[in-house]
């Protein structure tokens, strides 16, 4: 999954903005996150610049499938 130029994953109004393409591609791929993991992808993993490490883990495992 790769952003828009010009965004951040470091940047966590970047990383929310990417919720909606994820949220899509799990229910395109019959993936159901659990509502705790769902509110960390709305939110963007939080208003630290390390939360792009829990989406990077997110984005990752999701690629597995």
């Amino acid at each position: 999954m790769m952003g828009l130029p010009g965004t951040s994953k470091t940047s966590k109004v970047d990383r929310a903005a990417e919720a909606p393409r994820l949220v899509e591609w799990c229910a395109a791929n019959a993936v159901l996150p659990d509502d705790a993991l769902l509110a960390h992808v709305l939110d963007g993993f939080g208003p630290q610049k390390s939360g792009d490490d829990p989406f990077d883990a997110v984005v990752g495992l999701l690629g597995t499938r």
